[in-house]
């Protein structure tokens, strides 16, 4: 079993699998010529040396498709599998038309098995010709041998191939319906995978906006700290707050206000880089997340977002109406900790509030501020 697994998991595991069929038909046909054990029909050595040589052509072939190098040759790498499977199919039918009876029904078994495994990798519709090219070939193999040596035949010849006709018969109802299951299987695994990565984009995402929630924002915000710490990059934190809100949806109803929140947000997603991002921190508060930004890069984009916000439609009713963003701007400094980072943040954004909003403020170094701490205890925001 463990060689099974590390066959399974080596990249070459097509080659090793035919390189080990071919090696295992070549001895079972050196054993059959060594002793004698062929029956004596005219087509039965030719038969053996082209599967042996058909086999040699279907393993360098896998050889390339290992090596991603069939597609230079024209080959599909799906295809050379197929092949194989195949070929070792036909092998062991058509070999067994040509040995002693207990080696014969081992063959046969081994081909009716070989159907039942492919049925775990193939579509139903694949199943029914692989079986029915076997059965031709069965059916080709009796008919030359008893056009050609009819007495070499054993008379027990065509009720073999009708026993094996019923038996391949039956053996493709129950890989046909292996395949259906395992189509079926493979679907919903999808469908359930997709969901998954549904669900798990809407925990990470506001249901309003669309933007990542506070949960997700600390989550990024830690990879970035981490990051930050190791002198991989920097970053800088843009903390917003919608000004006099309140006003909006007290006027215009929560559904307007819910729609302003949204423009907010496009034009937010507008203004930032592919590698930066936004989320909304609560309420009408959000938070830019820009990398490798400076305080003074961070500043313009704010200043950006600012007069876009200016310039949103609140209510048709009321074309004249504005609504400002208020912002706070701090830079990470290491070690310092995500709080201390909103902290600044948001306490750069309260100057603007206080300064009159519809501004942009930059917070106090990280080190200034562990020197003066804030004497104030305002809460965040404020309308």
């Amino acid at each position: 079993m463990s060689l099974f697994v590390t066959l399974s998991r080596t990249p070459m595991r097509r080659t090793l699998v035919a390189a080990a069929t071919m090696g295992g038909y070549a001895l079972l046909a050196a054993v059959l010529f060594r002793q004698g054990m062929l029956l004596p029909s005219v087509p039965a050595a030719g038969l053996v040396f082209s599967l042996l040589g058909l086999g040699a052509a279907l393993l360098a072939a896998a050889v390339l498709a290992d090596l991603n190098l069939s597609e230079r040759w024209g080959i599909q790498s799906h295809a050379v599998t197929t092949l194989l499977v195949v070929w070792g199919l036909l092998a062991a039918v058509m070999t067994a038309f040509f040995v002693p009876w207990p080696l014969q029904a081992l063959l046969l078994l081994a081909s009716l098995l070989g159907l039942c495994g492919a049925a775990l990798h193939y579509r139903r519709q694949i199943i029914y010709r692989m079986a029915l090219l076997v059965w031709l070939a069965s059916g080709a193999l009796w008919l030359t041998g008893w056009y050609l040596a009819p007495a070499a035949l054993p008379h027990e010849a065509a009720l073999i191939l009708a026993l094996f006709t019923v038996s391949l018969a039956a053996t493709v109802v129950v890989a046909g319906e292996v395949a259906s299951l395992r189509t079926a299987l493979s679907r919903r695994t999808r469908d359930l995978e997709e969901a998954m990565e549904m669900l798990s984009e809407a925990a990470m995402r506001d249901e309003l906006t669309g933007l990542y929630n506070r949960r997700q924002l600390m989550e990024q915000l830690k990879r970035h700290k981490a990051l930050a710490d190791r002198g991989s990059l920097t970053f800088s934190l843009c903390f917003l707050d919608l000004d006099h809100f309140k006003d909006v949806n007290d006027r215009f109803g929560h559904s307007c206000g819910d729609d302003v929140l949204k423009a907010f947000a496009e034009v937010a997603m507008r203004v930032i880089r592919e590698e930066d991002f936004a989320a909304r921190f609560g309420g009408e508060e959000f938070v830019l997340v820009l990398v490798n930004a400076s305080p003074q890069v961070a500043l313009s984009v704010a200043e950006r977002l600012r007069r876009q916000t200016q310039m949103l439609l609140v209510h048709p009713s009321a074309p004249d109406y504005m609504i400002t963003v208020s912002a706070g701007i701090a830079e990470y400094t290491a070690p310092e900790s995500l709080d201390a980072l909103l902290a600044r943040a948001d306490m750069a954004m309260y100057e603007a509030k206080q300064a009159g909003r519809n501004q942009v403020r930059l917070a106090q170094s990280s080190v200034a501020v562990r020197a003066t701490p804030a004497s104030n205890g305002a809460e965040p925001g404020g309308g």
